[in-house]
């Protein structure tokens, strides 16, 4: 039980996933679990269609909202895993 005033919370670190190896690190210049799910959907769908999904087909596919499948891509870009010229690409 804690005393009055100290917090009973963990600091639990992120885990993160390296793009080019798959092994966890504590990087945070790698990937997220969740980030490195979208990104091999990306990655394989590309494969597939031959075009990048748009934000609608990532959000239906990981059941999340439109904005929050834009945010994922938007951190992507970020750590340099997907570029953006005109479109999307890996």
């Amino acid at each position: 039980m804690a005393k009055k005033g100290e917090n009973n919370y963990q600091y639990t670190p992120r885990k993160y996933i390296c793009p080019n190896c798959g092994y966890a690190t504590t990087n945070e210049n790698a990937l997220t679990v969740r980030q490195m799910e979208i990104y091999n959907f990306i990655k394989n769908y590309i494969a597939k269609y031959e075009e990048f999904p748009t934000f609608d087909t990532i959000g239906k596919r990981f059941d999340i909202r439109l904005s929050a499948a834009h945010d994922h891509v938007k951190r992507l870009v970020k750590k340099g895993i997907i570029k953006h010229v005109n479109k999307y690409t890996l």
